[in-house]
């Protein structure tokens, strides 16, 4: 999977403040039968809002986390759907910019989930 350009985002941002963008997500998938591949691409719009510093606890440890809410839109036209989740990213120490949890609302017939990391090795350079 290749993300064109890269997803980013801004890194001093304001509670409130909304940051949006736009990419391509580029995806090639292999046969395990033949070796044939099919590829495709389609676009995806984000307004990614911080909402602010929040304490979390995961099965890692307790962080001070950013807490972003993202309105996602992938696809166009009839095809496109909407996803709306909140993220958590560390805000200080080693983890710092690591995404440490996603999660998603239920929507239409797609369920509510919840995704936590609960390993990340750091090596410093």
């Amino acid at each position: 999977m290749t993300f064109d350009p890269p997803v980013a985002g801004p890194v001093d941002m304001q509670p409130g403040q909304v940051a949006s963008g736009s990419y391509k997500i580029k995806t090639v998938a292999a046969s395990t039968v033949d070796g044939s591949k099919i590829e495709s691409e389609y676009p995806v719009s984000r307004d990614l809002t911080y909402v602010g510093r929040e304490a979390l606890q995961t099965a890692m440890g307790a962080f001070d986390a950013c807490k972003f809410t993202n309105k996602q839109t992938t696809g166009t036209g009839a095809a496109a759907f909407v996803t709306i989740f909140t993220t958590w990213v560390a805000a200080e120490g080693p983890y710092r910019g690591q995404l440490l949890k996603i999660h998603t609302r239920p929507e239409d017939s797609r369920p509510e989930f919840t995704t936590e990391r609960i390993k990340m090795t750091y090596t410093p350079k």
